[in-house]
């Protein structure tokens, strides 16, 4: 899983302004404004990242954007310079486009220290290749010139190199993305040290580690401004964290499985809880299942995936044994469609006034299961016929009365057309 990441460098405070999960060449374009579709995909990510985070256009003046080879490009620090007030500095590939391959022509056999500089007067872009132990090439809008001294060793002997300020500036500020993995690394780490063949599950983690990271980073921002706080060490606030983490007890009582599954707090009223079931168990939705037999007889072809046996959000009563979906589906029913019905899910329709007496449990039989630390019975029910909304739905789908089979089973009898 890759993420595209913006930081703050600010010594010991690399805050995580910003982060994207990389979508590729993705037609979709998922969160990324309609105006910067059209650009490659790199370019596309930081400057979205820009706008998300709304760093462009400071009252106060510019400000600088240091990037790596993946992502700088000149058009991008034209782009960024012109509509965002944001001057850029970053290694590039000289396979870029706009990079001058026929000035910019710097190899390994250079000696060290020396530099080689093109400045485009027009778009205000310097580029320079600087030879270190091997050929560094940078691209940058910082608009400042001149040279620094910077030393370097080569064995035991120490060498004193002049280096363009532009180069210098991004050696000095282009470590907030490492500073904050090293901190991500160290201590917590979860993407990096848990492995899943499920993408999402290591992106989970990976969210999980730039939220920690953040926290600590605005504790200890926070210090000056909140009385009686003070700046911790990253280990003693995980430590902290985790902490009340484990001491963290949830007193909502009866609320806890509604909010798992998603429900409404009211919903708990009654002692009519939805606990979800065992997939392995194979159960159905009693809500879906209940026109699933008229659909057949009447030939109506259902969706695939879209029925009784769709097993995602499917829960079991605490109280009843009603098992339906907690939450609402978008396949079509006519009981979906009543009046008083609509909007609700399985769960609420099976609870609900206006199915009172419908589905009918059959005495207490069923094995004992535990579900979220809880007992559930396993209880079998029945669909009372003689119900006035199941009368009422038979007429919807046109068909006749039951008939009582042996074995407790219903048929369906159409009603003919007669001949007059």
């Amino acid at each position: 899983m890759d993420f595209f990441v913006l930081c703050n460098n600010s010594p010991q405070c690399y805050f995580i302004i910003h982060c994207d999960v990389y979508q590729g060449k993705n037609e979709a374009n998922i969160g990324i404004p309609a105006e910067i579709c059209n650009l490659p995909t790199t370019q596309k990510a930081v400057v979205n990242a820009i706008i998300q985070s709304k760093l462009g256009k400071d009252p106060n003046g510019y400000r600088r954007l240091f990037m790596d080879n993946r992502y700088s490009s000149v058009k991008l620090f034209i782009l960024l310079r012109e509509k965002f007030d944001i001057l850029c500095a970053g290694t590039t590939r000289v396979n870029h486009i706009g990079w001058p391959k026929q000035m910019m022509t710097m190899t390994k056999k250079a000696s060290r220290g020396s530099t080689l500089r093109a400045y485009d007067s027009g778009n205000k872009i310097m580029c320079i290749q600087w030879m270190d132990n091997r050929v560094v090439s940078l691209t940058s809008s910082l608009q400042i010139s001149g040279e620094v001294e910077v030393t370097r060793r080569s064995g035991s002997e120490v060498l004193h190199l002049s280096v363009d300020k532009a180069l210098k500036a991004y050696q000095e500020n282009m470590d907030g993305v490492d500073r904050s993995d090293q901190y991500r690394e160290r201590g917590a780490g979860f993407a990096s040290k848990s492995h899943y063949k499920k993408w999402y599950k290591k992106t989970y983690f990976a969210v999980l580690d730039f939220m920690t990271l953040n926290a600590y980073f605005a504790w200890n921002l926070s210090v000056s401004e909140v009385e009686g706080r003070f700046k911790v060490t990253r280990n003693a606030f995980y430590a902290a964290l985790c902490e009340e983490l484990i001491a963290f007890k949830d007193t909502t009582g009866e609320e806890d499985a509604a909010a798992l599954i998603g429900l409404p707090v009211w919903e708990t009223l009654g002692g009519h809880r939805p606990i979800p079931v065992n997939h392995k168990d194979r159960m159905r939705c009693a809500v879906c299942k209940l026109e699933e037999p008229w659909m057949d007889a009447k030939k109506i072809k259902r969706e695939y995936g879209k029925g009784s046996r769709q097993q995602r959000h499917l829960a079991v009563c605490s109280v009843c044994g009603i098992t339906a979906h907690s939450l609402p589906v978008d396949w079509k029913r006519v009981i979906f469609e009543e009046d008083a019905l609509q909007g609700l899910s399985c769960f609420q329709i099976a609870h609900s006034q206006t199915c009172s007496g419908l589905w009918i449990t059959k005495g207490s039989g069923g094995r004992q299961s535990q579900r979220m630390g809880k007992a559930v019975r396993k209880k079998s029910y029945t669909v009372s016929i003689a119900h006035p909304l199941y009368k009422h739905l038979m007429q919807a789908y046109g068909l006749g009365s039951h008939v009582r089979k042996k074995g407790g089973q219903d048929k369906v009898n159409q009603i003919k057309e007669r001949k007059i």
